[in-house]
């Protein structure tokens, strides 16, 4: 072979060598493009389902702890079971909370999970109350705050009611107990739930009428959201035989599945440690109109508001 081909097979050997090892790096590149790609496909994948498995599960949590919530707080209110939306991002679940008049439910408000317990609502004076769909919302008053006036709805009832089915929150002058307020209330009215006084001295001198530089702050009316009772009823309308035990179950369901309010709720189980230290200021009851303004003028009734209201057939 001559000198001129051998020179010649040596550069084009060289040149080949370039190009072998420019398909190898893009054959490479390519391949770690393909395992990457693929990796994060798996991860993203895995992430996903790894949320869609999990999200239920602490939905579930909040929504049981919740729903424990406000079995304590709400005079006579109920939730119905809770609607979920399970999403990557946002996932939410709604539930409709309602009264009970004789086992008939009256609608009240959607809450969902980021809901506030107390809400906003129209006062056209310190003893009426409005949601802004018009209903009345019950106000309440503790027998040792002392108040300029109270509300007595109870004595204004009408013969324009007189085909209704009435919710009335009544508070009442001192504390009794449990089978005290059965016995006091007359027949013709369902009672459905008890008000607990959970009130420390300090808390009740902090709600008196109170003057400061130029201003006065009114005694503190309770509005039926924000006060804690024992239920009388389930939330599908049945009776309990036992209340207070219900009452009891439930706080301390919210204590182990809700630490924003255990310590809340262990003040109110503090406060009932036995069946002879439940102190009621209060109740909700249902009857028709008749026999609720009647029982309003019971000496034992300090104040009453009229809540919800339904037809009687």
């Amino acid at each position: 072979m001559r000198e001129d081909e051998i020179l010649k097979d040596i550069f084009e050997f060289s040149n080949n060598e370039k190009n072998i090892i420019k398909k190898a790096k893009r054959k490479s590149y390519l391949r770690m493009t393909m395992i990457s790609g693929l990796v994060t496909v798996i991860a993203v994948t895995l992430l996903i389902i790894f949320k869609l498995q999990i999200t239920p599960y602490l939905l579930n949590k909040e929504i049981l702890a919740k729903d424990a919530y406000y079995q304590v707080y709400g005079a006579n209110t109920y939730l119905s079971p809770w609607n979920t939306d399970i999403k990557l991002i946002g996932s939410t679940a709604t539930s409709t909370q309602y009264k009970l008049l004789n086992g008939r439910p009256v609608f009240k408000k959607i809450i969902t999970l980021e809901s506030t317990p107390h809400e906003t609502y129209i006062q056209p004076h310190p003893n009426k109350t409005y949601t802004y769909y018009g209903q009345n919302v019950m106000n309440f008053y503790h027998p040792k705050i002392d108040y300029e006036n109270v509300a007595e709805d109870g004595l204004i009832l009408n013969n324009k009611l007189d085909n209704k089915i009435i919710e009335m929150g009544i508070s009442f002058d001192q504390v009794y107990t449990m089978s005290e307020v059965n016995k006091m209330l007359p027949q013709g009215v369902s009672l459905q739930w008890y008000w607990l006084d959970t009130f420390s001295n300090v808390e009740i001198s902090s709600m008196q009428k109170s003057v400061q530089p130029y201003t006065e702050i009114p005694a503190h009316v309770f509005l039926e959201d924000e006060i804690v009772g024992i239920r009388a009823f389930s939330n599908t309308g049945e009776k309990y035989d036992n209340p207070l035990k219900e009452f009891k179950e439930s706080i301390q369901f919210t204590m182990e599945n809700n630490s924003e309010y255990k310590k809340e709720m262990k003040t109110i189980l503090d406060s009932i440690t036995d069946n002879n230290n439940i102190n009621i200021i209060g109740a909700v009851v249902v009857g028709d109109a008749a026999t609720l303004s009647k029982l309003s003028k019971a000496p034992f009734i300090r104040a009453s508001s009229l809540g919800a209201s339904i037809d009687s057939y």
